[in-house]
């Protein structure tokens, strides 16, 4: 796919967003280089990935069984907590 700042220019506008002179010329560098990766991407052999994502699928695959845990035992492991509970920092203010 052939990249040049016009169609840049168009995605910007059908998204919505200003774009100086400058930026365009950047965002033109970076969207062709990341197509020629893709294009690189493109020309792997996907023939010998069949093992690997044969033995992805087996282990995704796996029934779930649930495992019970003593609250009281993990509260004890925290590194800070307050009674029965896990204490963390504050975050929001």
């Amino acid at each position: 796919m052939e990249v040049s700042s016009s169609l840049v220019e168009k995605i910007a506008n059908r998204v919505q967003l200003q774009v100086s002179s400058e930026l365009l010329s950047t965002y033109t560098k970076q969207l062709r280089k990341m197509l020629d990766y893709v294009d690189k991407i493109d020309e792997l052999d996907e023939g010998s990935c069949n093992d690997f994502f044969s033995l992805v699928s087996c282990s995704a695959e796996r029934e779930d069984a649930p495992v019970l845990y003593d609250g009281g035992v993990i509260v004890q492991q925290a590194p800070q907590r307050k009674g029965q509970a896990f204490q963390v920092p504050q975050v929001v203010d």
